[in-house]
């Protein structure tokens, strides 16, 4: 019995590590795909928020198509990151759970992890530059807080 006990015990903490970087990976997609979401439909909104609903007006369909595009790519950023969360690819049905313990633990989900932070980073500094000190955290707060629960879950994983 105490065996038994002692063996779980000694599990749970690789099982909440792993349990933790799932989660701030499916957080992160989840968020990130409905951001990309606004920037592909509703980009013109963002456009007002920055520069003032004048300059939404004045945006040529060259600027809009460069926001969709962009909104195309953080999409796909964000479906990047669910995938190689265990419960999406159980989900899904993709592969059996051997093969996604191996693809989403091994092989691309702790890469995809620290890309996701490095990228996170790179954001907020451009921000930093654009937007200066006194506004950076209203334009980047969503990237450092992201970038901090996926790095708390790479470090405790």
């Amino acid at each position: 019995f105490f065996l038994k006990i002692y063996s779980f015990l000694s599990v749970f903490p690789n099982i909440m590590s792993s349990l933790l970087l799932d989660g701030a990976m499916a957080l992160n997609g989840s968020l990130t795909v409905v951001w990309g979401m606004v920037l592909f439909f509703r980009n013109d909104r963002v456009v007002a928020k920055i520069e003032g609903k004048k300059a939404a007006t004045t945006k040529t369909k060259a600027d809009v198509m460069i926001w969709r595009i962009c909104g195309l790519w953080v999409i796909f950023a964000g479906f990047s990151c669910l995938f190689v969360t265990d419960p999406v690819w159980a989900a899904l049905r993709f592969v059996g759970p051997s093969s996604s313990e191996a693809v989403g633990r091994g092989m691309i989900q702790r890469p995809l992890a620290w890309l996701s932070v490095t990228t996170h980073a790179i954001e907020v500094a451009v921000k930093y530059e654009a937007l200066g000190p006194s506004r950076v955290w209203r334009g980047a707060s969503g990237n450092v807080v992201l970038a901090l629960v996926i790095l708390v879950g790479l470090c405790l994983n």
